[in-house]
């Protein structure tokens, strides 16, 4: 008896690239869920490796350190580890907006949004995911001064500070504008304080805060700080 062909279409065979791509994000969760469970310092190389499913070598190979393990994890943790590429740190200062765009769908509705209150709305539901990924490892890694890591933490803190900047320029475009007695740079500011993972972390997991409460407290927050008539 002759064997039926199997019916529908095989699947596509990924590219090496793919393999690749799919191997670098799932070390970098790794990365991540270790860091979140121990901190950083116990976090080994090896240990990794074995969460990852690789051999210590692919870890060194790829990313050298683990510093530079970190830095990616912390980009990817913004992104979402599925939109991670190695790409999108260069793309990010090559042109922020633009990245924010391609890579957040929610950042376009933001822009577009004529009415001030409900665009920073938009911008707390968008980032609230953000937060829930970026919250826990903060935490976890605590203060870093004068270790391998901090000047890490701080090319990160300035992409945030500068994507405050970029926010609040955003929003002195809509409605009545920014709070005259505030300068640009106050604004930016109260922004980039007001908007830390950590604050909305110590509310939702430290305080037990259900997200659409903390959502809800921190649009009202920032508009009752940054924009005018409110």
């Amino acid at each position: 008896m002759k064997k039926k062909p199997p019916s529908g279409k095989a699947a596509p065979r990924r590219s090496r690239q793919d393999r690749a791509l799919e191997t670098r994000r799932r070390m970098l969760r790794a990365a991540y869920e270790l860091v979140c469970e121990q901190g950083y310092e116990p976090t080994t190389m090896a240990a990794i490796a074995v969460r990852a499913g690789v051999a210590v070598q692919t870890l060194y190979f790829t990313f050298r350190s683990k510093p530079a393990i970190l830095s990616e994890v912390l980009h990817a943790t913004v992104a979402g580890f599925d939109q991670w590429s190695p790409t999108l740190d260069r793309d990010v200062h090559a042109d922020h907006r633009a990245t924010a765009r391609e890579v957040m769908p929610w950042f376009r509705a933001f822009e577009e949004e004529a009415d001030p209150y409900r665009a920073l709305e938009l911008y707390v539901e968008g980032t609230a995911e953000i937060f829930a990924r970026v919250g826990p490892l903060l935490a976890n890694l605590g203060p870093q001064r004068g270790t391998e890591i901090e000047a890490t933490l701080a090319a990160s803190e300035a992409l945030r500070a500068e994507a405050s900047t970029m926010i609040v320029a955003t929003l002195a475009t809509k409605g009545a504008g920014l709070r005259p007695t505030l300068t640009r740079r106050q604004a930016s500011d109260l922004f980039f304080v007001l908007t830390s993972a950590e604050l909305y972390h110590a509310l939702v997991a430290g305080r037990g805060w259900p997200p659409a409460r903390a959502n809800r407290w921190l649009t009202d927050l920032l508009a009752h700080q940054l924009l005018a008539g409110r």
